[in-house]
């Protein structure tokens, strides 16, 4: 694979059409191909206005319904069973549930990989369900990685509700399970999440010592990308909390310097969500003892980035984890 690095130590993954020499070739997209369609938009922005709105006028504990219906948008399983049986059926090894807090039931599937090679713990983002990672299982399914994907707790079959403390145990129970039941040791583990997800991976792996972490479209805190928000929709100035008052912060910026293992950050430049500033961001948090590598996808928005380029994305983690100093 060739490679040109930056100035500042920043990879690029560049599509088949873009005017710079081919790095990693993505996929060209002749239309809109992204996990989500226009309706899951909809009601996305439509949940977030809403809930913004609601949370600005309100009080308390209404408050924090509310700013928790703006940041946790879980859809329902209607789809799972079909896209298993669908796809992905020869290459789920287990379908499970396993535990997380008391009373809280976690759903997951397991692909196993290449015994020799590292297992994959998968978090989402804070839309949608599993179903909604399809590329991300078939990419992985026609790779050698291992991963475990599974729902946050009030995310598809999962029992609870989501919140932040939450989702960081729902991710450690998972690590726990592949440990205990799959005897997969944390250090031939790998965490890694997508938006949200890279946050909650980042927290775990500030207290298990897994093999490295992989984040992809990640942000440095949910302040942040509130701002991002507020510069791009004008009236979300009004409507969404000041900083100050949001109890949920996901905070990666502060706790990125806390890692002891290698990183691997993926960003799109064309993010409207998480721009990439927050990747350098990051990336630059962390230690320069680490061992660490931030790539960023040419033409990848905020969620096609396996549909861009699915198996330069796993050639790329492959060869970093192989590169991962003994």
């Amino acid at each position: 694979m060739n490679s040109i690095m930056s100035p500042s130590g920043i990879e690029t993954l560049v599509s088949l059409e873009a005017p710079l020499d081919k790095i990693i070739p993505g996929k060209p997209l002749p239309s809109r191909q992204t996990p989500f369609g226009l309706w899951d938009d909809v009601q996305y922005y439509a949940a977030l206005f809403l809930s913004a709105l609601f949370s600005k006028i309100s009080t308390g504990r209404v408050r924090q319904y509310f700013e928790d219906k703006a940041l946790f948008q879980p859809k329902s399983c209607s789809r799972l069973n079909k896209i298993k049986s669908r796809h992905l059926a020869q290459h789920i090894g287990e379908d499970l549930f396993f535990e997380s807090d008391q009373d809280v039931h976690l759903h997951g599937w397991y692909l196993p990989g290449d015994p020799e090679k590292p297992t994959v713990i998968f978090a989402q983002g804070n839309y949608g369900n599993m179903n909604h990672r399809e590329a991300i299982m078939k990419a992985f399914a026609n790779h050698q990685l291992g991963l475990f994907i599974f729902s946050y707790r009030g995310y598809g079959k999962s029992t609870g509700k989501p919140t932040e403390e939450g989702l960081y145990q729902d991710f450690k129970a998972a690590s726990h399970y592949l440990s205990e039941v799959h005897h997969i040791p944390y250090i031939q583990q790998v965490a890694m999440g997508e938006s949200l997800g890279g946050a909650v991976a980042i927290h775990a792996a500030c207290e298990i010592p897994f093999q490295a972490v992989v984040v992809c479209s990640t942000f440095t805190q949910i302040p942040d990308v509130y701002d991002v928000f507020k510069q791009k929709i004008p009236l979300l100035k009004w409507l969404l909390v000041s900083n100050d008052r949001i109890k949920q912060h996901f905070s990666s910026i502060d706790k990125i310097q806390n890692i002891q293992c290698p990183i691997l950050l993926i960003q799109g430049d064309q993010d409207p969500i998480v721009p990439l500033e927050m990747s350098q961001r990051l990336f630059f948090c962390v230690p320069p003892h680490h061992y660490k590598k931030c790539v960023v996808v040419e033409g990848g928005d905020h969620d096609n980035l396996f549909y861009i380029a699915p198996s330069e994305i796993m050639e790329t983690m492959t060869q970093f984890l192989e590169g991962i100093p003994q």
